[in-house]
């Protein structure tokens, strides 16, 4: 168990966009569902266009990609596997992640862990939590503080505020480098408080 995520150099992959359909199954994105999903996009952005705009641009480029592709299990696979350890990936309140790199099936991945910031008694005090997929075990939670907003979830630029000033150099939300290097930061936090041999003996009794 590593003291931090810093050393692990973010990869922007490229490619089409892998999707899980209804029926359990993976596909590519089919151009013909491109206007539906930026309709589906607008309505959910509409007070915030300073988020769809380059969402929407990620994905036009995304959708347009020609050549050789690095969004797929080859390359996720040498990518996971680069330093010969068996790798836990880590995603910020990344459900369907999960199920799409389990369809994926690469072997050798150790385990999966989700954090997600929930108020726990609706009354905007916020616990940060770390959770086992596997078994949807709750291996920590520790408060964070009070937000008022509406809801009781709060997002990842949300948390990462919450939790860290350093001016990173990212771009905007929602793009992967920058989810990547709030989701890398916010790890850092929890192994801090928890302690990397804690953090290791926890998974292990998972």
């Amino acid at each position: 168990m590593c003291h931090s995520l810093d050393k692990y150099r973010p990869v922007k992959m490229q490619g089409r966009p892998i999707i899980l359909t209804g029926d359990n199954k993976l596909r590519m994105f089919n151009k013909k569902n491109l206007n539906t999903l930026k309709q589906y996009l607008k309505g959910i952005f509409r007070k915030k266009p300073d988020v769809l705009k380059p969402l929407l641009g990620q994905i036009d480029i995304s959708i347009n990609h020609q050549g050789a592709t690095s969004l797929g299990s080859a390359f996720i696979s040498k990518y996971l596997f680069s330093d010969n350890t068996q790798p836990i990936i880590v995603t910020c309140s990344g459900t369907m992640d999960v199920k799409i790199i389990k369809k994926l099936r690469i072997p050798g991945i150790k385990n999966f862990l989700d954090i997600s910031t929930y108020s726990d008694n609706n009354d905007n005090n916020f616990s940060l939590k770390l959770i086992d997929v596997s078994n949807n075990k709750l291996l920590h939670s520790v408060n964070i503080g009070h937000v008022q907003k509406n809801g009781r979830m709060l997002n990842l630029k949300e948390t990462h505020d919450m939790l860290c000033k350093k001016g990173h150099e990212v771009t905007y939300c929602h793009d992967p480098m920058t989810d990547v290097t709030y989701t890398k930061c916010i790890f850092n936090y929890l192994i801090k408080i928890i302690s990397p041999s804690k953090l290791f003996r926890i998974c292990k009794k998972t």
